[in-house]
């Protein structure tokens, strides 16, 4: 028997890590197989997201893998049921704004014209979308321009381009 109790500890924590390891490098070499899920990385790189989703199907004699070419956007606007998020956006000329409908109605931006700011047609989106339906903008026109949903003109943003 061990007369020592730091010993036998010393012993027990031994044991355990050895267990873990072996466990470990077993599960990771049971998940050599190539994983055949949708997924979409998002990657950041000199402040632009990218999203780049890829798709991947094996069987037993063949392995197919594409990759959609990745969509680049500076400004992330998220449309929500209580309307658009962030809001009000400032930034500059030549960088992209991805709207995304996260809300359970549909979402289709449109620009709003005033007496006092021009409206930018860069924010007339061609139709609507639904659920995860994205909208991209290139903000190549300075000024301050206002939009809206068209399909629940209650819901407003404004962008500053300098």
């Amino acid at each position: 028997m061990i007369d020592n109790p730091k010993v036998f500890i010393a012993y027990i924590i031994g044991a355990i890590l050895i267990i873990t390891v072996g466990v470990t490098a077993y599960q990771w070499r049971g998940n050599e197989t190539p994983d055949t899920s949708s997924e979409t990385a998002t990657t950041t790189t000199t402040g632009k997201k990218t999203e780049t989703p890829t798709k991947t199907t094996t069987s037993t004699t063949q392995k197919t893998s594409s990759t959609v070419k990745p969509v680049a956007y500076d400004f992330l606007v998220t449309y929500t049921n209580s309307g658009f998020s962030p809001n009000k956006l400032d930034a500059m000329a030549g960088k992209t704004v991805r709207f995304v409908n996260r809300s359970t109605s549909s979402m289709r931006i449109s620009p709003v014209e005033t007496l006092e700011n021009a409206s930018y047609s860069g924010f007339r989106q061609s139709s609507t979308v639904g659920k995860d339906g994205t909208f991209d903008v290139v903000l190549s026109q300075k000024g301050i321009f206002l939009y809206e949903n068209l399909n629940d003109k209650t819901k407003t943003g404004i962008v500053i381009v300098h």
